[in-house]
């Protein structure tokens, strides 16, 4: 197997979740993967809930693979920046309530 196909199944399961897809328990990867990286990284853009659209179109527009599929590992975990904002937002409310 080729080095872009083991670092996209690497990535795989976080990809799926930063792109609030199914998890991929049971997807035959190795065997499917090769040969089809465009058109697995494709769909998951296109269902992707939380992937914006200027993200996609960067992504759907790129002949390289290799960016591609940097771009798509490189997503940013959106529950992670939420949990970040909501906490930050709770410690200001908390410091303005004790002043």
């Amino acid at each position: 197997m080729n080095e872009l196909a083991e670092k996209f199944i690497r990535h795989l399961p976080s990809i799926l979740e930063r792109s609030k897809l199914s998890s991929v328990e049971g997807f035959p990867h190795k065997p499917m993967v090769e040969g089809n990286i465009g058109s697995i990284i494709d769909s998951i853009v296109q269902n992707g809930r939380e992937i914006d659209q200027a993200t996609k179109w960067r992504i759907l527009a790129s002949s390289d693979l290799q960016e591609r599929l940097e771009l798509l590992i490189s997503l940013p975990n959106r529950q992670k920046i939420d949990k970040e904002i909501e906490d930050k937002t709770r410690e200001a409310i908390k410091y303005q309530q004790e002043e």
